[in-house]
């Protein structure tokens, strides 16, 4: 069942178009990314998942325990973490935590609560050693670390994260990726904004916005197929020399988009993409043979041959099978080449 399905969405401020017709679905315990460059209309969709924008068009609907009778959540449901720092930089990590609990709780909370709580949140966010140190004083990633665990102190069942890798180098953002990925083994559900593409492995499902437009959605490694790119930050490169409104209407016709939208959610517990690949659009149906392929694809969906997560071998890894689809991709064009 899914947590938050939106229906053409639409929003329009200012007289401006922000989002044109975006349909998507969060489901539990997924760590989605929200991908795209900046100024793509990432952060007003959050704000309209997050009831902050009413939206222009469409219809956002919500399965979240303690929804309302009219199916919206409650607030509590959600965590939230912007760019900017949410925390007072005087304050030491242990304090910042234990004050925002108690306002979050409300004044009943007793001190053996909010101790245990703290303790916990420290350890799983790896900051024990730091906990009485004052929030200027830490690295950037711990700081990033800080403003995650302030959302996470009411255990929010979909948490929402404003770019929370930027500035940061590529050590501290593969960190801060495998942080997210085992906040999600508990069945909590995390949306990431983003621009960076250099973890992308990490997510068990993308959507790609270009000028409020949605032009892909799948796991990443049927990205790389749906573009026709051997990485994926040439999908970038792709999207910028053609129209939004074609690459979406591309994409809402192709095999593509129906294997995305008839996905089922992975298995709570299971460490992600390696046990939850998205079907391939040559079967079941959505399959039409040669009818749609890759963005920029010159071969018919039914010749490609990316294997099924069933006939994995044992051990087989996310960033095996990306290796081997950017293989094959190599090998196809080459083949290609020879042909013209």
């Amino acid at each position: 069942m899914y947590l938050i399905k939106a229906t053409n969405i639409s929003l329009r401020l200012d007289g401006t178009d922000i989002l044109q017709s975006i349909s998507l679905l969060l489901y539990p315990g997924e760590l989605t990314g929200l991908l795209g460059p900046s100024g793509c209309g990432k952060s007003s969709l959050v704000r309209v998942l997050l009831q902050m924008y009413e939206p222009t068009k469409g219809t956002v609907q919500y399965s979240l325990s303690g929804s309302g009778s009219k199916g919206s959540p409650a607030r509590q449901m959600f965590g939230y973490v912007p760019q900017d720092d949410i925390v007072h930089r005087s304050l030491t990590v242990e304090q910042a935590f234990g004050y925002s609990y108690v306002l979050r709780k409300g004044p009943g909370v007793s001190r053996d609560e909010v101790k245990v709580k703290v303790k916990a949140l420290l350890h799983t966010l790896d900051l024990q050693h730091r906990a009485d140190t004052r929030i200027k004083r830490l690295s950037g990633g711990e700081r990033k670390r800080v403003n995650l665990g302030i959302e996470l102190l009411t255990d929010p069942v979909v948490l929402f994260l404003d770019e929370p890798t930027s500035g940061l180098d590529p050590h501290l953002d593969h960190q801060m990726m495998k942080l997210f990925r085992e906040l999600t083994l508990s069945g909590r559900s995390l949306m990431v904004t983003t621009h960076i593409l250099t973890n992308i492995e990490f997510f068990d499902t993308v959507f790609f916005l270009f000028k409020g437009h949605l032009v892909f959605g799948g796991t990443p490694a049927a990205a790389l197929e749906y573009f026709q790119v051997e990485d994926h930050e040439l999908i970038y490169t792709r999207v910028r020399s053609a129209r939004p409104a074609q690459l979406s209407d591309h994409f809402r016709k192709s095999p593509f988009y129906e294997a995305f939208m008839q996905r089922k959610p992975r298995e709570m517990g299971s460490p992600g993409l390696q046990h939850s690949e998205q079907a391939r659009p040559d079967q079941g149906p959505a399959h039409r043979a040669g009818e749609h392929g890759g963005v920029a694809s010159k071969v018919p969906v039914s010749d490609r041959t990316e294997q099924h997560a069933s006939d994995r071998p044992v051990g087989s890894t996310i960033e095996d099978e990306l290796q081997k689809l950017k293989e094959r991709i190599r090998q196809r064009k080459e083949q290609e080449q020879k042909e013209e």
